[in-house]
């Protein structure tokens, strides 16, 4: 289902299309990738069952934050969880690097990490270890970079489609060309053929000609 090797390179160089666009190609034909575009375009081969891995943090997230409880104990256990849960995600998207773009899995990452702080500044703000104050604004700081990742993630699949449609006359010339090298051999062969069938109906014409002389002859004689 993966095809077009190094797409985006050129127009755009080698380093910058490995890291902010895809990496070798794009899922293929267009049909499937319009189909699933929203699940499993955007990751690499290898990893097309990550899609789930996003969704099922978020619930796990939620139904965290979601229990109730009204200890001090409880509350700790619970905010320490999914700062834990959350940097051990980004930890492994950092490093297995899910999709297609490498950018985008740091984006991913990125994102986790925001939430685990946000736990951790909400458990250090419960023992008067930060202020508020502090903890929002690193909080804002953080809401506001990581918005950046998701207008890129988002309007990432635009920019490949703009891309592939400049370079696909290109790609179609490629296909055709590779396509007449593959059809070399057999077109060597139907020519052999014509040649072959083209000195055979050469050497017969002479042949029927003097026959076709011979008939009219012996008419002729007849009369």
């Amino acid at each position: 289902p993966f095809a077009i090797e190094n797409p985006y390179s050129p127009p755009l160089p080698r380093p910058v299309a490995a890291y902010a666009l895809g990496r070798g190609g794009v899922w293929s034909p267009s049909e499937r990738r319009n189909s699933f575009g929203k699940l499993v375009a955007p990751l690499s081969p290898g990893h097309v069952r990550w899609w789930v891995v996003t969704p099922l943090l978020t619930v796990l997230t939620v139904l965290l934050s979601s229990v109730p409880t009204t200890s001090t104990t409880g509350c700790d256990a619970l905010q320490g969880m999914i700062t834990v849960v959350t940097v051990a995600a980004a930890v492994v998207f950092g490093v297995v690097r899910p999709y297609r773009a490498v950018l985008a899995s740091f984006v991913t990452s990125f994102s986790l990490l925001v939430v685990a702080t946000t736990s951790a500044l909400g458990l250090l703000c419960r023992h008067d270890a930060m202020s508020v104050v502090q903890a929002l604004s690193v909080c804002s700081t953080l809401s506001y970079v990581s918005l950046v990742g998701k207008v890129y993630v988002a309007v990432l699949p635009f920019v490949e489609m703009r891309l592939l449609q400049r370079l696909r006359p290109h790609r179609d010339h490629n296909l055709v060309r590779d396509t007449d090298v593959k059809d070399e051999p057999r077109l060597l062969q139907n020519q052999k053929r014509h040649r072959v069938r083209s000195r055979y109906e050469q050497q017969q014409q002479p042949a029927a000609l003097l026959f076709l002389i011979e008939s009219i002859c012996q008419q002729s004689r007849r009369k």
